[in-house]
């Protein structure tokens, strides 16, 4: 008899979930998911940015020549599940970095959006990151 184990989690009220390890069935590929909208700056975080911080990530994209609504955010956990082909920056953010599926995305390492808020030393070491990034071509 075969089992229907959606039922068995539906009767348990779990109307969502993940596999852990996709990778262990046999065959499987799991389907990239794309980016929303005109995403170009994917922001790896374990745990979604706070308004606190909008003015922040506001002036960081802005020095990309980026806007707000540009910023995509992804937990750390879920950054292989991501098409990441439209995507120009990958920005780990007090977070491990991880290998990309495309080398021509730039990378930036930083620790976490309250660490930058608060050091000039961390801002400025993001921005040379970024200048780099860039090709130097921005001031």
């Amino acid at each position: 008899m075969r089992e229907n184990h959606s039922s068995y989690l539906s009767e348990m009220g779990i109307s969502t979930w993940q596999l852990t390890h996709p990778e262990r069935l046999l065959g499987y590929q799991a389907k990239k998911i794309s980016p929303v909208n005109d995403c170009q700056l994917l922001l790896v975080m374990s745990e979604k940015p706070s308004q606190n911080y909008s003015t922040l990530l506001q002036k960081i994209a802005q020095s990309m020549g980026l806007t707000l609504s540009q910023v995509g955010h992804v937990f750390p956990r879920d950054i292989s599940t991501i098409d990441q082909q439209a995507l120009r920056w990958v920005w780990f953010c007090g977070c491990d970095p991880t290998a990309l599926d495309h080398s021509d995305i730039s990378v930036l390492i930083s620790p976490s959006l309250a660490v930058i808020n608060a050091s000039q030393a961390h801002k400025r070491h993001l921005w040379h990151q970024i200048k780099q990034s860039l090709g130097g071509e921005r001031d």
